[in-house]
């Protein structure tokens, strides 16, 4: 809400406004897993999920489906404004619409 109404009291058109939120995350391989906080380390990217077979981004479902299946911390950084999730090595960063 914040950015929209700071683009619309800065000129820009509501009716030209599309905004959309990514149905997506990245993932990271963390260096030290102890160290998982936003701008934690990392080796590379995290794991390929397992639809979209893509090291470093997991579909949206592929994290949901984690979470249920898996032992996942879920935290929200309020310093960056972002949700991040970690389990073991791999981090995650993510939107929850």
């Amino acid at each position: 809400k914040d950015t929209v109404r700071y683009w619309i009291r800065n000129g820009s058109c509501k009716w030209k406004l599309n905004v959309g939120i990514p149905m997506y995350g990245h993932t990271w391989q963390l260096e030290n897993p102890s160290q998982n906080s936003v701008g934690s380390r990392s080796i590379g990217p995290g794991d390929s999920g397992r639809y979209t077979d893509c090291r470093g981004t997991l579909a949206y479902h592929e994290i949901l489906e984690n979470f249920q299946s898996e032992s996942w911390h879920k935290k929200f950084d309020s310093s960056a404004r972002a949700r991040y999730a970690y389990r073991g090595d791999q981090w995650i960063s993510y939107d929850d619409p």
